[in-house]
């Protein structure tokens, strides 16, 4: 037989190390249950299951660790639940910047695989996005200093393989307005062959322009606004309007809209070395139609800022595809290679590099392969309308032309009015827009008293006791408690000890972690989110079940109620 054993052994030890090296980590599997709920709209419920998977806690040495905190982020702040959502965008944050988003690892991950030198954070759109929600988390909050830091970090410099290293490095900018120098052309990866040289470019990220426009306006820092502006009208032609209206002034609410659902990552190719971004919501040109005020109010066309499909078919948005083909030609050559010398040579030593080779072969092209893991949760795209709102505040009318199921009204969306005796206030708010047919999407209705709109129900009891209203415990809901029929020997504090024996927490109060679902969902939270998000319309757009109480004390505050736990 002309091969010999050590040959034939060495094969069997190639495929022994391949399965033991692609069995280490599960293929990524989506959670079509999260996905479901998004599509609803029901971005509370999504946000409970994920946390009811990390339960079990996961170690930030985990590879999933920043992704699942990812998902959290991007599920608190779509539901408009900042109080939530704070320690996840602090998390997230902290994780891209401190692990290094920026520095540059490609010898180490070509040589070890891309699994084995880094926690994941993304392909560089996911990160980008992931940066994009902090801002917005920011700004819901009102800290501008923060939307332009966030907004400024997801424009980091992109890779281009395409180039073939140093040649073309300066002016590859989109219009040229900025040099790159050789620092940022190489970095740390000066030892690689010049095949797998890139350039670096700048970010054509429109969203992270955008908001690092409005915050810079916001901070009266005119001429970062019109660089970004600038840079934004030269990636983005179509929202060169966008951008002048930006730096304009005119409006003192910045409304951004998500819809979609983000592409899947799936690995193709010998040994899985292409990533293939599949979509699971289609790009368009849609726009989205905005009116405020309800009939007769204004109204605007808004085309898309950001298509993440784009984003996903754009090498310069991913990751490291060219190493991951290299390596596995690289794998091939070794294999064959090795065989060759193995099976060929009567010297031993021969036969034993020979042995090397195809085991070193077999390595590389076992590392090769895609990460699958993505975060499928990040919407498909983003829409920014600038609004002029009354000092009242104004329902906002939502639809993407010929997407019905997308319409969404925002029963009352109020402008910051803490600096507006000098012109500076700026409020942000984010709706992410459901993609199948809601009962709450579009009612335009506020069935329960909440902190935002604590009189929409009249004088009304707790919702734990009947009544329509889950304002935070303070004195002035209680006397609105009592006004509507509650004894006065119920005090507030009892009230508080109510909510704390029937289990429910209390936002801002409680030590409990993360917080999930609201109690008008079945949930034991308490809660008001953002007046301009989806969480916002759907808790208080629709009729909720009954609360059921389960304490002794809520059963002696009901016998003193006369026994009546009727809504009122």
């Amino acid at each position: 037989m002309w091969v010999c054993d050590k040959v034939v052994m060495s094969g069997l030890a190639a495929l022994s190390v391949l399965g033991l090296l692609g069995g280490c980590a599960a293929p990524y599997r989506r959670d079509d249950g999260v996905m479901q709920l998004v599509r609803s709209g029901e971005y509370g419920r999504a946000r409970e299951r994920v946390l009811e998977q990390l339960g079990a806690g996961i170690s930030r040495d985990d590879r999933s660790y920043t992704l699942e905190r990812m998902k959290l982020l991007t599920l608190g702040v779509d539901d408009g639940v900042t109080d939530a959502t704070e320690v996840a965008a602090d998390q997230v944050y902290d994780l891209l910047r401190t692990q290094g988003l920026n520095d540059d690892k490609t010898v180490a991950t070509f040589l070890f695989g891309e699994g084995g030198t880094r926690i994941y954070k993304g392909e560089p759109y996911e990160q980008a996005l992931a940066y994009t929600y902090v801002a917005l988390f920011d700004g819901m909050m009102g800290e501008w200093g923060n939307v332009r830091a966030s907004a400024n970090d997801s424009l980091f410099l992109l890779r281009d393989f395409t180039s073939g290293g140093r040649e073309g490095a300066r002016g590859r900018g989109r219009g040229g307005a900025q040099e790159t120098s050789d620092d940022e052309v190489r970095g740390a990866d000066s030892e690689l062959p010049e095949s797998l040289a890139y350039t670096a470019i700048q970010s054509d990220f429109e969203m992270g322009l955008i908001l690092r426009a409005a915050a810079a306006v916001r901070l009266g820092e005119r001429e970062d606004a019109a660089e970004a502006a600038g840079r934004l009208k030269q990636v983005a032609p179509r929202l060169s309007g966008l951008a002048d209206q930006i730096v304009g002034g005119g409006y003192d609410t910045v409304l951004v809209a998500a819809w979609g659902t983000a592409p899947r990552k799936v690995g193709t190719g010998p040994d899985n070395v292409v990533a293939a971004y599949m979509p699971t919501t289609q790009s368009d040109e849609s726009e989205l139609l905005v009116r405020v005020g309800g009939a007769g109010g204004s109204e605007q066309r808004v085309p898309i800022a950001t298509d993440v499909n784009r984003l996903a078919r754009d090498v310069r948005w991913r990751n490291l595809e060219d190493m991951r083909r290299a390596k596995s030609a690289i794998g091939d050559a070794l294999v064959v290679g090795g065989a060759v010398v193995a099976s060929s040579s009567k010297d031993d030593g021969a036969q034993l590099a020979g042995l090397g080779a195809i085991l070193a072969g077999a390595i590389v092209k076992a590392t090769s392969g895609v990460d699958e893991r993505h975060n499928e949760i990040f919407p498909q795209r983003m829409y920014v309308a600038l609004l002029d709102l009354p000092e009242g505040g104004a329902s906002v009318d939502l639809m993407i032309d010929g997407k019905p199921s997308s319409r969404v009204i925002l029963p009352m969306v109020t402008p910051d009015v803490s600096d507006r005796s000098q012109g500076g206030g700026l409020r942000l708010a984010l709706v992410r827009m459901p993609m199948s047919d809601t009962s709450w999407a579009a009612s335009g209705r506020v069935f329960y008293n909440n902190d935002v709109t604590p009189g929409a129900a009249g004088d009304s009891l707790p919702f734990v006791l009947g009544g329509r209203c889950v304002r935070t415990p303070t004195p002035a809901a209680m006397e609105s408690y009592y006004r509507a029929g509650l004894p006065r020997s119920v005090s507030l504090n009892e009230l508080i000890d109510l909510y704390r024996e029937e289990g429910i927490e209390i936002v801002g109060e409680s030590a409990a972690g993360m917080t999930g679902r609201h109690i008008l969902e079945g949930g034991n939270w308490l809660f008001t989110p953002d007046a301009g998000s989806a969480g916002f319309a759907r808790l208080y757009g629709r009729e909720q079940g009954a609360w059921r109480l389960r304490s002794g004390l809520g059963a002696e505050i009901v016998a003193r109620m006369g026994g009546e736990t009727v809504r009122r």
